[in-house]
């Protein structure tokens, strides 16, 4: 089944007529804030995931995903791997849900992800590092993907907002994917942030019961394509 999500991949990249990809590493955002509750007990993030999962087996060359979730604050969690298939998200988050469940900023997870990726400390006016120094990331080191995926808009106004001009200014190998999930109509600070830059992408999810046809092809926008060009993809 996972050959298969990444096969699925694999056709709507040929169809943007991108058949040769540089490696990616992946890295997953999961909103852990308390509004998120059902979508875990009832398996939505979980079915989720295993789509993800294949993602990261076309773009990632180990074919994981580094994993962090958030709710006020920024929490990394283990590796995802292809033997995770299925039972990641119910073993490490659903079974540890009383550790979570607060409200909702995105400064923190985004501000974690530069800092695991590139030794990023934090942009000018952004409140707060999450895990200190990093050794800095390597010349050579591969682009990312980031998969951001959020039922509803955060607490913390224009961090989020901080992050990613940073990482767009400092023309930084990395595109966060802003993915909207659950029941609401709009997400209007996704859609902020991906109109706003060149390097962030919105897709509003309203179910995941969706062919994966139809949910790759939402992630293989051009703008997406663009930045995988950019990067060696032909």
């Amino acid at each position: 089944m996972l050959k298969a999500h990444a096969e699925v991949m694999t056709i709507s990249l040929a169809k943007k007529g991108i058949t040769n990809i540089p490696p990616l590493r992946v890295v997953a955002d999961l909103d852990v804030s308390g509004s998120m509750s059902g979508l875990y007990s009832n398996g939505t993030v979980e079915e989720a995931f295993k789509k993800l999962l294949g993602v990261a087996f076309k773009f990632d060359d180990n074919g994981e995903i580094d994993m962090f979730v958030f709710d006020n604050t920024a929490h990394a969690l283990p590796t995802a791997k292809v033997a995770d298939y299925g039972s990641y998200v119910t073993n490490n988050i659903t079974r540890q849900w009383s550790r979570y469940g607060g409200g909702t900023s995105y400064g923190q997870p985004l501000q974690a992800n530069m800092e695991f990726l590139f030794g990023e400390q934090k942009p000018q006016g952004f409140l707060g590092g999450i895990f200190g120094k990093k050794p800095a990331a390597q010349a050579a080191e591969p682009p990312a993907l980031v998969l951001f995926f959020t039922d509803g808009d955060p607490q913390d106004g224009d961090a989020a907002a901080r992050v990613i001009k940073a990482a767009q200014d400092a023309n930084k190998p990395v595109y966060f994917h802003l993915i909207g999930v659950g029941t609401a109509t709009r997400f209007p600070a996704l859609q902020r942030l991906a109109d706003a830059y060149d390097n962030c992408g919105f897709v509003n999810l309203h179910t995941i019961d969706m062919p994966d046809e139809e949910l790759y092809s939402k992630l293989t926008t051009d703008e997406f394509i663009t930045f995988l060009r950019k990067h060696g993809a032909i």
